[in-house]
């Protein structure tokens, strides 16, 4: 019977277990359990039946055993669960076979001592699963100090198996096993034979190891194989069938004979191969036994393999703690260029369990993909990197473009920089003899290509690297911050005070003169990481470092309007649009002669358009449309409102581009001739937010205050404030609860604040 068909039939066999399988707690701190609590997992395990669930608190636990049964053992909230074997039991003993599978997650395995399998025995066909588990310090005189596995299937994710000793299998010892593995770490185990891994084979089985993202490094054997020994007993079947991908082996040590992967005789048929790995600095040669199948691998040694693509350079690990790679290492973008091998960062694999996670660069905008993208470049190949000048060409030249054929023009706040084209017969660009730096910003143009990705490698810029800014003019700044944060918290209040315009690709806020308020939506703008920012100051020479987040951001990007498509320039126009609040759309766009020039998602009653418009003929007539979900077509706009900056109020007229000013409003809904803006600087911080939201209001005149939230349906879920305010800046606290002290639950609300009889509203989102 296949595995497949075997795990199927196994499920169809639980089904009914399942549907009735009951959740039991341990505490080792109950002093008068009653089931479904208890104080031990041992007790737990004899009232279970086949499919439960025990969740288990905090604390130090004795050795168990599990019999013919299958089950979750779990830990359960903040801290460590320990299975102690208190150096005279195996931690957690299988005492039969079973055809139900067991699941170990979140446990501490320690201190298990006996003559196989000091930490976990799984001597008899069992299908088990251990993941995010330490399985530490434990000892066995015959074989497996960490784990004993035979004639199952035994799943590893998310694991370390440390400082165990045994006569053979220091780590793990496999018999007639399937043994899969996925990030896992086996370092500084001790045997005889095979340090850090050994399996064997008798008559009538296979041993099956799959690895994929696994370090086996720093473990040691006095006799044969310091990381990795495979025997076996008869020529009847293969003795071993082992794929390795992405997985480092290093450091590993033997006494007598080899370091690294160790094959005993005779070998009858072993099917040994090796991909995207780095096995490098063990003892003795060579590392890996001749005649494997190795491919885009760094291995150490002159020793020729069946396979493409191996190196034998120095991988450049960072140190040998933690094996990552310098952003040098000939180890990066080597690996198989088949997409089903790509690092999770999207580029080609590296060789090597651990990833160098690279800076990418998309031009995918929602549903569209964009012609101009702003940003910075953290990551440049300088170290330590403060912002230095480094040459285009120099930096850029490890990008991995797809597809090929790709040509770039670059702009800085001088104008045009530099163009650069890349050659895929030679793998290499070729860029104009400019300058770079991490801490400006840069808008880039792709010519020639579509669905392009960049990626960059190099150091990430230091946080505290200087920034300035120029008096009277533009100044493109590049975010090298991983946490993101909202525009008014990431500059210094001096920088920001001095500020007339800030603007990333998605937003802008803006005002006339230093003396005004903010328009635009300060209070959910966020800059990310890699942005480029533009600012621009008035009266002073600026130098400043970014603020440092007071607390992790998410990363928050403005929803992209799904319904109009539209041609973007390397810079646009701030149109603000203010919406009478009963009568909504959910998208509105700009149009000039029957085209788009932007569009975005109404999220508020003030929402801020992005206008590509600059390039277009002085002199042209302005429109809008607006899109309703549920409602058939669009509703388009060429009479409307627009704000009269001299005279503080809305007149009905047109935008003509062209037209003098840092920003247009313009009001859209209703047929009121003479409206006048609200202000009163309402903003909800963080957005998303998990727990509080901070709500802040300026009031200029004593006036009676009402803010409450409303969910989507439009009922009231909390008042908060109701009564009379004097004149201040304002902050208030909403814990994400009803009016009845209730948490609500994940999702989209509405913060309304009404001031005698204005309205403004926030769109918030609670995100647990």
């Amino acid at each position: 019977m296949s595995k497949d068909k075997k795990y199927i039939l196994a499920l169809i066999m639980l089904l009914p277990l399942l549907l009735c399988a009951i959740t039991r707690y341990v505490d080792d701190d109950y002093t008068n359990p009653t089931p479904p609590y208890y104080d031990s997992i041992q007790e737990a395990i004899g009232d279970a039946s086949t499919g439960d669930v025990l969740c288990v608190y905090p604390g130090t636990y004795e050795h168990i055993s599990i019999g013919n049964i299958g089950l979750t053992i779990m830990k359960f909230g903040i801290g460590d669960v320990i299975i102690d074997g208190n150096d005279e039991h195996t931690c957690i003993y299988f005492t039969s076979n079973s055809q139900y599978g067991v699941i170990l997650d979140g446990l501490i395995i320690t201190n298990g001592n006996n003559s196989s399998g000091g930490g976990i025995y799984a001597g008899s066909d069992r299908t088990v699963k251990i993941c995010n588990c330490e399985i530490i310090n434990n000892t066995a005189t015959g074989g497996g100090g960490g784990l004993f596995s035979s004639q199952g299937d035994l799943t590893l994710e998310k694991c370390v198996i440390k400082n165990n000793t045994a006569a053979t299998g220091g780590g793990i010892y496999a018999r007639d096993q399937h043994l899969t593995m996925q990030d896992v770490s086996i370092i500084d185990n001790t045997a005889e034979v095979g340090g850090g891994i050994y399996a064997k084979t008798y008559a009538t089985y296979v041993n099956y190891l799959d690895a994929e993202n696994v370090i086996i490094e720093n473990n040691t054997a006095t006799d044969y194989a310091g990381a990795l020994g495979i025997r076996s007993v008869s020529p009847e079947v293969p003795s071993a069938v082992l794929n390795f991908n992405k997985v480092t082996i290093s450091n590993n040590n033997c006494t007598n004979d080899i370091g690294g992967i160790y094959i005993g005789t005779p070998t009858y048929d072993i099917d040994l191969s090796i991909i995207n790995s780095i096995v490098w600095g063990n003892d003795n040669t060579p590392q890996i036994p001749a005649n494997h199948i190795v491919t885009y691998s760094c291995v150490d040694g002159n020793t020729v393999y069946p396979g493409d693509e191996n190196i034998n350079d120095d991988p450049e690990f960072v140190n040998t703690n933690t094996y990552n790679l310098e952003y040098y290492s000939p180890c990066i973008d080597t690996g198989d260029d088949d997409i089903a091998y790509y690092d999770p960062d999207g580029s080609r694999a590296d060789m090597g369990y651990l990833y160098h996670e690279q800076d990418v660069y998309s031009w995918q905008y929602g549903l569209f993909e964009r012609q101009y993208l702003w940003k910075s470049f953290p990551k440049l190949q300088i170290d330590p990197n403060q912002g230095d000048d480094v040459g285009v060409e120099n930096s850029l030249q490890t990008w991995n473009p797809l597809p090929h054929q790709l040509e770039l023009d670059i702009w800085n706040d001088d104008g045009f920089l530099a163009n650069g084209i890349y050659d895929d017969n030679e793998e290499r660009w070729t860029w104009d003899d400019e300058d770079i730096s991490s801490v400006k910003g840069y808008k880039m143009q792709k010519t020639n290509a579509s669905g392009c990705l960049l990626f960059s490698r190099g150091v990430i810029c230091e946080s505290d690297t200087d920034l300035d800014t120029y008096a009277s003019a533009e100044t493109w700044l590049g975010y090298f911050l991983e946490d993101s944060q909202l525009v008014i918290d990431a500059f210094p209040s001096a920088v920001i005070n001095d500020a007339i315009l800030v603007k990333t690709m998605d937003w802008t806020i803006s005002r006339n003169s230093t003396n005004d308020r903010w328009t635009g939506t300060t209070g959910s703008s966020y800059i990310n990481y890699a942005d480029c920012v533009v600012i621009e100051t008035v009266s002073a020479y600026n130098d400043f470092n970014w603020e440092t987040p007071s607390r992790s951001g998410y990363v928050n990007y403005r929803p992209v309007a799904e319904h109009f498509t539209f041609d973007d320039d390397v810079d646009y126009f701030p149109i603000y649009a203010t919406f009478d609040v009963n009568d909504m759309p959910d998208e509105v766009a700009v149009y000039i002669d029957g085209v788009c020039h932007g569009a975005q998602v109404v999220e508020d009653t003030i929402c801020q358009i992005c206008a590509h418009i600059l390039e277009e003929d002085p002199g042209q007539e302005i429109e809008f449309a607006l899109w309703y979900d549920g409602r058939s077509g669009l509703k388009h706009l060429n009479s409307y409102q627009v704000f009269n900056e001299s005279e503080g109020k809305y007149e009905r007229r047109s935008l003509i581009t062209g037209m003098p000013g840092i920003h247009y409003k313009v009001y859209l809904e209703g047929n009121n001739e003479n409206v006048v803006p609200i202000y009163y600087d309402l903003h909800c911080y963080p957005n998303p937010f998990n727990p509080e939201l901070t709500i802040s209001f300026n009031l200029e005149e004593t006036q009676e205050v009402n803010l409450n939230v409303y969910n989507v349906k439009g009922q009231k879920v909390k008042t908060l404030v109701n009564e009379l305010f004097r004149p201040d800046d304002y902050n208030l606290v909403w814990k994400g609860d009803d009016n009845t002290g209730n948490k609500v639950s994940s999702g989209v609300y509405y913060i309304r604040l009404q001031v005698g009889e204005d309205i403004v509203n926030r769109k918030v989102i609670l995100m647990k």
